[in-house]
C-alpha cells in the first residue's frame, strides 16, 4: 500500500463471509498505525452483530474464538438442488473463521476453525506451520495437511514449493521448522512439488493433497530396510512416539 498508492490515497479493509455481505470494514491511511503487524478486518457494519464464541460459547473481549455473526445483511440460507428448497441458515451463524476483538469493537482474524487439529493431545494450528514454513529462507509456498491415522490418531503432512535454484531438501526444511516450532507441531512429512494444486477461485486445494498423502501412504507399503538392529530398535521407538506405522530410517 505504502508503495504503490500516494499519500493521499486510504485502503478500505474489509472482511465477509460466503453466507454474507460485508460484516466489518476499515479505513486505512499511510498514516494508520499496525499493531503486531496485523491488519484489523475492521469493525463491525451497521445491520450486523458480531460475537465470538468460545469452547464454553462465552464471548469474551479480546480472546481468540469463532466469529459468529446475525443481522440483515446475513443470506436467508443455502438452496438444496435435490429438493428445490432453501435451508435456513442457523442464527446466529459461526463463519469458521477464527479472531478477536478489541474493546474499541476492532475485530482481528488469525485463521480457520477448520485448520486447528489435534495431536497426541495438543491443539496444533495447520496455519501457524505454514507460516513458519514460508519463513525458511528458500520456501516460495507451502501448506500443511492434516490426516487421521488407524491408531485414532493423526499426522501432519507439509507439501511446499522451494524458491530460487538452490535446493532446500525435507531433512533441512525439518530442522529448521523444529528450531521453531514446539515438538508436537512439527511436521511428520515433508514433500516437495514443483506448485500446489488450487482452486478456480485460487485457494489451494487440500483435497487432492489430502488424497496425495493417502496414494503415497499406500505406496509406501514396502518395509524400511534398517543398517542393524539399533536402528531398528530406534524407529520402533520413535513409531511409538509419533503415533505412526512406520518411520523411514533415511528421513
Amino acid at each position: 500500500f505504502h508503495k504503490h498508492f500516494s499519500p493521499g490515497c486510504w485502503l478500505a479493509n474489509g472482511y465477509a463471509s460466503t453466507e454474507t455481505d460485508t460484516i466489518s470494514q476499515v479505513l486505512i491511511k499511510h498514516g494508520s498505525q499496525i499493531v503486531l503487524d496485523r491488519i484489523p478486518a475492521g469493525f463491525p457494519v451497521q445491520g450486523v452483530s458480531v460475537s465470538l464464541q468460545h469452547e464454553f460459547h462465552n464471548h469474551v473481549v479480546g480472546a481468540l474464538g469463532e466469529i459468529t455473526v446475525d443481522g440483515n445483511l446475513l443470506a436467508s440460507g443455502y438452496w438444496d438442488a435435490h429438493s428445490k428448497k432453501n435451508i435456513p441458515l442457523e442464527h446466529p451463524f459461526p463463519t469458521g473463521d477464527l479472531g478477536y476483538q478489541l474493546p474499541d469493537g476492532r475485530i482481528f482474524l488469525t485463521g480457520r476453525k477448520d485448520l486447528i487439529v489435534k495431536i497426541h493431545g495438543y491443539r496444533i494450528s495447520l496455519d501457524e506451520i505454514e507460516q513458519v514454513i514460508r519463513n525458511v529462507r528458500g520456501i516460495a509456498d507451502a501448506v500443511a495437511v492434516f490426516q487421521e491415522t488407524p491408531e485414532g490418531d493423526g499426522v501432519v503432512a507439509v507439501y511446499y514449493v522451494q524458491a530460487g535454484t538452490t535446493p532446500i531438501s525435507p531433512a533441512e526444511l525439518r530442522q529448521a521448522v523444529a528450531a521453531v516450532l514446539p515438538g508436537p507441531a512439527v511436521p511428520s512429512v515433508f514433500t516437495v512439488l514443483p506448485t500446489l494444486p488450487r482452486l478456480p477461485g485460487g485457494k489451494i486445494n487440500r483435497d487432492v493433497l489430502r488424497v496425495m498423502q493417502e496414494s503415497e501412504t499406500e505406496l509406501s507399503g514396502a518395509p524400511p530396510v534398517y543398517q542393524n538392529e539399533t536402528e531398528e530398535r530406534l524407529a520402533r521407538i520413535w513409531q511409538d512416539l509419533l503415533r505412526v506405522s512406520k518411520v523411514d530410517p533415511t528421513a
